[in-house]
């Protein structure tokens, strides 16, 4: 569709279109670091309480670990130095693993599987227990020589982690010196890492509170979070809790010297995390703001099309003013031409008095055609639906139509001829009907070639009324057979050539047609002309045998 070249103010309108939807991208754009950098701030802390309640849980079964270690090691990091003929055997350690301590509540007492004494001077290895394989006596000569390197504060204990037994073992060690402080023996017992956990890191856990809640006492640290012991790999080698959390808010620090070199992983519950912190989690809100940006694009598009639109209709409308005051210029100065004769007396044969009569009853009848238009076009822009419809015979209508409409084709030389009328009955408005008819046979008469032939037909095809009007005019392009239905549209040849037309008459057409349930459409014409087809439904034959003079028009 070419529509009279308006002049719309694109760059302004785009400029203004892109601040405005710059504005709100910003602020979400704002709003969505400041709430990331909040939740980053709120997850850092609860990390942070995770980091807390390891240490916490760390620091207090450092101590118990001592003292039942320290315990069993009495008989060996006691008194001054010795030689190596005065150091006890690990006998000794197994008889104070059996003495019960003066509190027994205070730590936990271990049940070693086995004591050794490792001498230094000469590797001898003596075990006090089960005996041990010799894969296993081999890893402990190799691994604990190296301990007498290490400098610390007496009594000194360490542990190591044995897993060649059928259980994982943790071993614990002391190193012997002399007088000299020279290193002399290594000292040890092996505890099942059952046995530790059912003792020691299993009760501390269900006995004491590690992070901040309003009533400690009632939420278990089993709900809140989640302990497990690793290797240096990371792979987890005893669950201390029944359940294993997320990561999320966790984080791994090393298990102490009493566990080895393994490390506790402490995992806070997601679900339960937020309440530690005052007004809780932030929510995230991507979603909500891509949401709101989302929404001000598609409303700034709303109002730029807006704008557009109502562009472009006050131009329509205003081509539509000046068609219509063109169209009825050249009508009412024919009818003044000839009255004004007819007034002074000019006319001086009837013959000329007729003639000047039907020209002037001519363009009155046309100007009749367009002020109904008009009106039709804005009460049908008003009204609603058109009142339920009635079967109506269309044959009769038609041959009305044609009839009324002969002194207008008449005024352009142009011949009426009826191809095909079917009799045929559908639900129909006589008077909408009568005026699509006189819409499509103005346009062939306007638009098309002096002296054409305009033809007329009505058929029965598959249930449907078909009606339509071919003239052999320079026909409708392709490209403008779907757009010349819109009000107020006009071709640019029609514009440039200053034929009359209000750009209505096609638009009223399409809308009454629409409202009686059919259909219409334009085709071309093997003569190169334009064939417009109504199609109504609910058509039925009003006799047996149809009257047939020519196949309608095809595409």
């Amino acid at each position: 569709m070419r529509i009279t070249p308006v002049r719309f103010p694109w760059i302004r309108l785009v400029l203004v279109a892109l601040l405005a939807t710059a504005a709100p991208v910003a602020l979400a754009v704002e709003a969505w670091q400041a709430g990331r950098r909040h939740r980053e701030a709120a997850e850092r802390a609860l990390r942070d309480y995770a980091r807390s309640a390891a240490v916490a849980y760390r620091q207090q079964y450092i101590p118990l670990f001592y003292f039942a270690v320290d315990h069993i090691f009495q008989p060996v990091s006691r008194g001054s130095g010795a030689t190596a003929e005065r150091l006890p055997d690990p006998a000794a350690l197994r008889e104070a693993a059996e003495v019960v301590p003066r509190c027994p509540d205070c730590y936990p007492r271990f049940r070693p599987a086995y004591f050794f004494r490792l001498m230094l001077a000469d590797s001898t290895f003596l075990v006090e227990g089960p005996p041990l394989s010799a894969a296993r006596r081999a890893e402990l000569v190799a691994r604990l020589p190296p301990l007498g390197e290490l400098d610390g504060p007496q009594p000194w204990y360490t542990s190591i982690v044995d897993t060649l037994g059928p259980e994982p073992e943790v071993v614990y060690l002391t190193l012997r010196r002399d007088r000299a402080g020279t290193p002399v023996a290594v000292y040890g017992f092996g505890v099942e890492l059952t046995q530790v956990v059912s003792t020691a890191l299993r009760p501390l856990l269900d006995r004491i509170g590690l992070v901040p809640v309003p009533h400690p006492a009632t939420v278990p640290n089993d709900s809140l979070l989640s302990l497990t012991i690793q290797d240096p790999g990371g792979r987890p080698v005893l669950e201390l809790s029944p359940h294993r959390y997320p990561t999320l808010y966790a984080i791994t620090i090393p298990a102490s010297r009493f566990l080895g070199n393994w490390r506790l992983h402490l995992a806070l519950n997601p679900g339960a995390a937020p309440p530690f912190l005052i007004g809780g989690l932030p929510p995230g809100r991507a979603l909500p703001l891509a949401l709101l940006v989302l929404v001000t694009a598609v409303l700034v598009g709303l109002t730029v099309y807006t704008a557009w639109r109502a562009h472009q209709l006050a131009r329509l409308r205003a081509d539509f003013l000046t068609s219509v005051s063109h169209e009825l210029r050249t009508p009412l100065a024919q009818i003044q031409l000839f009255g004004e004769s007819l007034a002074l007396g000019r006319m001086h044969s009837r013959q000329d008095v007729r003639g000047a009569g039907q020209v002037i009853v001519g363009e009155a009848r046309r100007l009749l055609q367009l002020v109904e238009n008009v009106l039709l076009f804005n009460r049908r822009r008003r009204s609603g639906p058109i009142p339920r419809l009635e079967p109506q015979p269309l044959v009769p209508l038609v041959r009305e139509t044609v009839e009324r409409f002969a002194p207008l084709a008449a005024a352009s030389a142009a011949r009426l001829r009826t191809v095909r009328l079917d009799p045929v009955s559908a639900p129909a408005d006589p008077a909408a009907l009568r005026q699509v008819l006189l819409n499509l046979l103005d346009n062939a008469a306007k638009y098309g070639p002096r002296e054409q032939t305009i033809s007329v037909g009505l058929a029965l095809l598959d249930g449907q009324a078909r009606i339509w009007v071919e003239d052999e005019g320079p026909g409708i392009p392709p490209a403008d057979r779907t757009r010349v239905w819109e009000p107020f549209v006009r071709l640019p040849r029609e514009l440039d050539s200053h034929i009359a037309g209000s750009g209505i008459g096609l638009a009223l057409v399409r809308e009454l047609v629409q409202l009686h349930g059919g259909s219409v459409r334009i085709d071309a014409t093997p003569t190169g002309g334009t064939c417009i087809v109504v199609e109504l439904p609910g058509a039925t034959a009003a006799k047996d045998t149809p009257v047939s003079v020519e196949e309608p028009c095809e595409s």
